[in-house]
């Protein structure tokens, strides 16, 4: 069985507000889940870019 398609990854997950974060060492912080979040995405977007790459063709 092989994996489908990889899809685009979408934009970028943008970073918590200033104002959502109580700094306070919340656990997890919200700062955590952008840091997954982000994580997530980089993998998706790296999965992409190799799926839409195009390779050379070997003329020998």
């Amino acid at each position: 069985m092989t994996s489908p398609d990889p899809q685009p990854p979408g934009p970028e997950p943008e970073p918590p507000l200033p104002h959502q974060c109580c700094e306070t060492a919340c656990d997890p912080c919200i700062w955590t889940y952008h840091q997954r979040a982000l994580a997530k995405w980089q993998e998706r977007a790296a999965a992409w870019d190799d799926h839409c790459r195009v390779q050379p063709e070997d003329n020998s």
